[in-house]
């Protein structure tokens, strides 16, 4: 039986996602990698308005249109499935990061 180390799987995809999507373009990233570069950029609480605000930036937009909501909303709920975030009680705005020590 092969047991591997799931968060370093998970951090090395979504940093260098070439590795693993084979006949993509290569000079593209998917938008849950831009995001998860974001992710790494931001404190232990993160303003999902600023959030947005740099994806859209990274994205290169001026302007946030319904479909770059879409992707980002999509994109946060994929980190919040595999467990890099979590809402918060506190601030409704705010988005806790959690600690995933040891890649």
């Amino acid at each position: 039986m092969l047991v591997g180390k799931c968060r370093t799987a998970l951090h090395r995809g979504l940093t260098n996602p070439n590795l693993y999507l084979q006949g993509s373009d290569k000079t593209s990233k998917p938008d849950l990698c831009h995001l998860y570069d974001l992710f790494h950029e931001h404190g232990r609480l993160i303003s999902l308005h600023d959030w947005i605000q740099s994806f859209n930036t990274m994205l290169g937009k001026k302007k946030i249109s319904n479909d770059t909501h879409a992707q980002f909303i999509s994109a946060v709920s994929e980190l919040h499935f595999m467990g890099y975030l979590k809402p918060t009680k506190r601030k409704t705005d705010h988005v806790a990061k959690l600690s995933l020590l040891g890649y």
